[in-house]
């Protein structure tokens, strides 16, 4: 070091990032093409860990519950359930496996105004070795 606290000389290395950055922006690209798709349907589709925290919600799932996805993105699910209904789907949810991935549940919730709604479930799991599995939800009337 100079007397003055300035470097007398620098050292530095530098390596081509090129793939690096060219595959972030390909992923970033794919996940707005994705995002597009997801919002682009009618029917409603979330998204959740597997202890029921939000970790995506659509704008047709948001328009149902009356609910926005600032109110939902990391909370538990909410309480839209008819609680009679609770138990089968507790134990219908258990039954996916990555042998079986994909489990249709039909049950009773309650939209925006408060009325009672017939949907059908298609609950599908995400199961990898180094994530939690998450579960996504769609639904259709």
């Amino acid at each position: 070091m100079h007397e003055e606290g300035k470097p007398v000389h620098l050292l530095g290395s530098f390596q081509d990032i090129t793939e690096t950055v060219e595959a972030r922006r390909a992923l970033t690209a794919s996940e707005l093409r994705y995002r597009a798709v997801v919002e682009d349907q009618t029917e409603i589709v979330s998204r959740h860990l597997p202890d029921g925290t939000f970790v995506f919600a659509s704008e047709v799932y948001c328009r149902f519950f009356g609910r926005t996805q600032e109110e939902l993105i990391g909370k538990p699910r909410q309480p839209v359930f008819h609680p009679d209904d609770v138990p089968l789907i507790g134990a219908q949810l258990t039954q996916l496996t990555p042998e079986k991935p994909v489990v249709l549940i039909e049950n009773r919730v309650y939209d925006r105004r408060g009325r009672l709604r017939w949907m059908e479930f298609v609950n599908r799991g995400f199961f990898s070795p180094d994530s939690p599995a998450a579960l996504r939800t769609t639904s259709t009337t």
